[in-house]
């Protein structure tokens, strides 16, 4: 990992020490959905391709989500994703929703690098 691409990374991170984040990677492999607030140690919540929505606990997330440990506390099957994000949303309450749809800019707005490949 260069430089530049760690440090993006790290902002990534940062950004989600106060604040809901979706990490669109998760969704982008085909693996369901990943939502989580903390910064390096923190919550989260996952709805799995199955809809099976897992909440729980990560740590270690550096430089980003897909390096972190994750314990799950509880997790229920739900008959599809939209039901799973429903319930998502019933417990992470309005802080959840007003991050995810609030539309503010995420920290990282700006900070380009060039993935290679």
């Amino acid at each position: 990992m260069e430089k530049q691409e760690l440090e993006y990374w790290k902002a990534v991170t940062a950004g989600s020490s106060s604040q809901w984040v979706e990490d669109t990677i998760t969704s982008l492999n085909g693996n369901g959905k990943l939502y989580y607030i903390g910064g390096e140690k923190g919550r989260y919540m996952r709805i799995t391709p199955e809809a099976e929505l897992q909440i729980g606990s990560y740590e270690h997330a550096f430089p980003h989500i897909g390096e972190a440990l994750f314990k799950i506390d509880a997790a229920q099957q739900f008959s599809n994703s939209d039901k799973a994000f429903e319930a998502a949303c019933e417990i992470g309450g309005s802080k959840f929703m007003e991050d995810l749809f609030s539309g503010e800019p995420s920290q990282t707005e700006g900070f380009a690098f060039e993935m290679k490949m």
